[in-house]
């Protein structure tokens, strides 16, 4: 319906997820009759629809690769850095927030949901679409690897041995 209106469809969705039931049984068993059919059909249709999308071959001479590389780095660094100092601020070890803040960059299908949205829409050029999927592809891919460099196995052990039982959470009276 919100594609017949000149909406993006993806919104459609979003709103017959507003209009879901709130009964916890009929979401569970929706759940779990929905998850397959959308796990092993929907989602890797939707990836090769973008792969398919993708041309890297508009990704070359030096401006092109220049322009990639920048967008890369503030990617990463908006996501790396902004999450571990916003988690270092709420008192957690660099450690911690070097962990969060590499498994944040984990951004692969948000993105791929926006760059689609911004090419059906034009709002975007096949060139960038394509920088931007292997932003989304690197950055994804380094999560793990970043969450284990700042947090080993070894540590994260101890770690969660050692951790404060959890804070409470002040919720602001709306009463004068």
């Amino acid at each position: 319906m919100t594609d017949w209106i000149g909406v993006y469809s993806v919104f459609g969705g979003f709103f017959a997820g507003l209009a879901m039931p709130r009964n916890p049984e009929f979401r569970q068993v929706l759940h779990g009759r929905m998850m397959e059919v959308v796990s092993t059909l929907l989602l890797p249709v939707f990836f090769t629809f973008s792969g398919l999308n993708t041309q890297l071959g508009g990704i070359t001479g030096g401006a092109m690769v220049l322009a990639f590389l920048l967008i890369l780095a503030a990617g990463f660094a908006g996501k790396y850095f902004g999450c571990s100092l916003a988690m270092r601020g709420l008192g957690f070890s660099w450690r911690e927030s070097y962990a969060v803040g590499g498994l944040m960059n984990a951004r692969g299908l948000m993105i791929l949901i926006f760059i689609n949205i911004g090419l059906a829409q034009q709002m975007i050029t096949t060139e960038l679409f394509s920088m931007l999927v292997l932003v989304a592809v690197l950055t994804t891919a380094a999560a793990l690897p970043l969450y284990k460099l700042a947090l080993p196995e070894r540590l994260e052990l101890t770690t969660k041995a050692e951790a404060p039982a959890e804070r409470p959470v002040e919720v602001p009276s709306n009463s004068p």
